[in-house]
């Protein structure tokens, strides 16, 4: 992410550093909002996101950020969900 940061102005994020790792908060400007219930969830797909529909909750990741290696054919994407 840092390096994606880095190289393009578009992949600016911000994060805040926990006893568990780094919390994303703020990406592309879109900060979350703790009072509307908006927040950046993180998911591994196998296949690119489908615009039309959500991605299952299986692929929820179950770790931080920090502990997230997409391996070959990974997908990862941060979604702006309101929970």
């Amino acid at each position: 992410m840092k390096l994606a940061a880095e190289r393009d102005s578009n992949f600016e994020f911000s994060a805040t550093v926990w006893p568990n790792g780094h919390y994303i908060h703020t990406i592309g400007g879109y900060h979350e909002q703790k009072v509307g219930y908006l927040f950046w969830l993180l998911y591994k797909l196998s296949a690119p996101p489908d615009k039309l529909s959500k991605p299952a909750n299986t692929a929820l990741s179950a770790t931080g950020v920090d502990d997230v290696y997409p391996e070959n054919g990974d997908h990862i994407l941060f979604w702006y969900k309101k929970i």
